[in-house]
């Protein structure tokens, strides 16, 4: 079975393909130029959503996010409720607290 990347890298793959062909019969290869952003924003999502570790999760332990939060839970009263009840990585709704 293909990995996660392996998909990601022949869906771009291909699309690229596609869109060569499709820019010679044309005869016009700026459509090229705007599919590129297109495209590594594509692989951005591809990334984020597949992977089994995933970016929010490699990049909550690498920014630091864990370590600033037990700083905080120890000197700001009432942040240990907060962090219980909103997510670190994207601060939306609250969540029902555990206690």
């Amino acid at each position: 079975m293909l990995s996660n990347y392996a998909i990601a890298a022949l869906i771009i793959l291909g699309s690229m393909v596609v869109l060569w062909l499709l820019s010679l019969l044309v005869k016009d290869s700026s459509i090229v130029d705007i599919y590129w952003g297109t495209g590594f924003v594509f692989t951005a999502w591809v990334y984020f959503f597949l992977t089994p570790d995933g970016y929010a999760a490699r990049t909550r332990r690498v920014s630091g996010v864990t370590m600033l939060e037990k700083s905080l839970k120890e000197s700001k009263p009432g942040y240990k409720e907060y962090v219980e009840t909103i997510n670190a990585f994207i601060p939306w709704f609250p969540r029902e607290s555990s206690s």
